[in-house]
């Protein structure tokens, strides 16, 4: 790839991160603290645990003719030496694992993590935390393109319409 591909693939990454950014510090679609869920459902082994969606969570809208979903996501950390890594980082020995906040727009494969909450084994929150100003492919991560396909599959479960107002 030349160097004007780079950039310009850079360019539509931050042009995308800019509204995704937007639309989440706009009120549009802001996450509450999360609370202890019955609704969890597994929805594969991660990179650093086991992945599940709360299919009540999940939330789509369309702007600007451009379709979001938005979805909380909990990783159950099964991975010995990461989990000891962030519990010291945290200074968190009870933590566990995490609930996040995912953003899609599923059309152009990107995705944001919006916060983090770090979680005890009784899903109670110990830390949150808003990453810096991330995006990320859904085609170049193994979790966040599970997720999304767990968003998919829920959706058309629920019956609604494939556009959401």
């Amino acid at each position: 790839m030349d160097n004007f591909h780079k950039i310009i693939g850079r360019l539509l990454a931050v042009t995308i991160f800019v509204l995704l950014f937007s639309i989440h510090s706009s009120g549009i679609m802001a996450p509450a603290t999360p609370a202890v869920s019955s609704h969890w459902t597994f929805i594969d082994k991660g990179l650093t645990g086991n992945l599940y969606g709360d299919g009540t969570s999940i939330q789509a809208f369309k702007r600007q003719g451009i379709i979001y979903w938005g979805v909380m996501v909990k990783n159950d950390f099964t991975d010995a030496k990461y989990l000891r890594k962030i519990q010291d980082f945290t200074q968190q020995k009870s933590l566990t694992g995490s609930m996040s906040f995912y953003l899609f727009q599923p059309g152009n494969k990107v995705f944001s993590v919006t916060n983090i909450f770090y979680i005890n084994n009784k899903d109670e929150v110990l830390l949150q935390t808003t990453p810096e100003a991330n995006i990320g492919s859904v085609l170049e991560d193994q979790d966040a393109k599970k997720i999304l396909l767990y968003v998919i599959e829920v959706y058309k479960k629920q019956n609604k319409k494939s556009t959401p107002n």
